[in-house]
C-alpha cells in the first residue's frame, strides 16, 4: 500500500532519530541517504500538492467563483503542514476574501485575523482594514483594542486604515478620536473630501 507524503516523511523522520549516534560518520551518510530517497520526494509532492490546489483556486477566485474558491482555500489551510507552505499567508488572505465576498463576514474575519496574528508582511495592511470594515458592518467590536495594539494604524497603515478606525470610532460615539483620524486620512486625496465630511459632522456631534 503506498504511503502518503506525511506517513512518508514521519517514517524518514523516525529513521533519522533511530540512527545510532556512536555510527556519525556511518549515520551522516546513511541520514543523507534517507533524506534523498524518501524525505526529498515527499516534501517536493507535497508542496506540489499545495500548489496545485492553490492554483485551482486562484483562478476559481479570479473567475468570481467566491463559493468554490473558498472551498479549496479552506482545504488548504485545514491541511497538515499547512503553515510550511510558502503561499499560506496569501492563501489565508484569499480565502478570507472569498468569504467577505459572499458576505460571510464572520467568518472572513477570522482568516483575517489570524494573519494579523502573524505578524507584519503581505497582506497585513489590506487585512486590518477589512477587520475594520467588518466591524463597521456588523457592529461587532469584540477585540479591536487588541488590533489596533497590533497594528499601530495611526503611524503605519496610511489613509485606508486611518479612515476605516475613524469609521468605528464615530459609530462607537468617540467623536472626538473619529475626528482626529479622519483628518488624518483627508491627507490623502482619494478621501480628502468624504473624510473631511465625517470630520465636520464629528466636529458637530461632539457639541
Amino acid at each position: 500500500m503506498k504511503q502518503s507524503p506525511r506517513q512518508t516523511i514521519i517514517a524518514a523522520t523516525i529513521a533519522f532519530v533511530c540512527l545510532p549516534l556512536s555510527l556519525s560518520a556511518d549515520g551522516s551518510h546513511i541520514a543523507a541517504k534517507l533524506s534523498k530517497q524518501y524525505l526529498q520526494p515527499a516534501l517536493l509532492e507535497t508542496k506540489y500538492r499545495f500548489e496545485s490546489k492553490f492554483n485551482n483556486a486562484k483562478v476559481a477566485y479570479q473567475l468570481e467563483d467566491y463559493g468554490r474558491a473558498s472551498l479549496i482555500f479552506l482545504d488548504i489551510v485545514n491541511a497538515p503542514g499547512a503553515r510550511q507552505f510558502e503561499g499560506y499567508r496569501e492563501t489565508l488572505f484569499l480565502l478570507g476574501e472569498s468569504l467577505f465576498k459572499q458576505r460571510n463576514l464572520l467568518a472572513a474575519r477570522k482568516y483575517y485575523s489570524r494573519l494579523v496574528e502573524m505578524g507584519r508582511g503581505r497582506h497585513f495592511k489590506s487585512s486590518v482594514v477589512r477587520l475594520l470594515k467588518i466591524a463597521s458592518r456588523t457592529q461587532n467590536y469584540k477585540g479591536l483594542q487588541k488590533l489596533y495594539d497590533q497594528a499601530n494604524i495611526s503611524k503605519d497603515l496610511g489613509p485606508p486604515a486611518q479612515y476605516m478606525q475613524a469609521k468605528v470610532q464615530y459609530q462607537r460615539g468617540d467623536y472626538q478620536l473619529a475626528r482626529r483620524n479622519f483628518l488624518k486620512a483627508a491627507n490623502a486625496e482619494n478621501y480628502r473630501f468624504v473624510a473631511t465630511y465625517y470630520a465636520a459632522v464629528s466636529f458637530v456631534a461632539e457639541k
